[in-house]
């Protein structure tokens, strides 16, 4: 929201109504997110109890981030290609074996994180009620579970 203008010499000023401070509280809180990440990282650590494997497109990913960890990708083999998701695995390859576990837990924070930004961008745009029923909405999405369980990146 932009700044007021400079109130001039001899003008009045403008009264704020209810509906103009209402945006300003909202965007002016930032304490809450570090606490929300730290729970949406122990929530994806503490899904990793839930069995799961990684589906055909991470595990290409997974592979091909640690060759270019090495300098080496081959992408002949495997679904198409994404950088994004590669490269982000590409430094999460000095955790060996359990980089698969890693990046499952990445992405069920991701998702968590996903629900928390429906919530907010409703409610931003029309209230804490359209949040609720964003951030619902999203949760009962199928997607969101059979993506987020095969450890693709769509939740991020």
């Amino acid at each position: 929201m932009p700044a007021a203008a400079p109130a001039r010499a001899g003008s009045v000023p403008r009264a704020m109504s209810a509906g103009d401070e209402q945006p300003r509280r909202m965007t002016g809180r930032r304490g809450g997110w570090p606490a929300a990440l730290a729970l949406a990282a122990l929530v994806g650590a503490a899904t990793l109890l839930v069995p799961a494997t990684l589906g055909y497109d991470a595990w290409a990913w997974t592979v091909w981030g640690r060759q270019l960890a090495h300098l080496d990708v081959d992408t002949t083999a495997g679904p198409s290609f994404k950088p994004l998701p590669v490269l982000a695995l590409a430094p999460l390859s000095i955790f060996g074996d359990a980089t698969p576990a890693v990046w499952m837990a990445l992405m069920r924070a991701a998702a968590v994180v996903s629900l928390l930004l429906a919530y907010r961008l409703g409610a931003r745009l029309a209230g804490p009620l359209a949040g609720a029923v964003a951030a619902l909405s999203l949760a009962l999405s199928a997607d969101l579970y059979r993506t987020t369980l095969l450890g693709s990146a769509e939740p991020v």
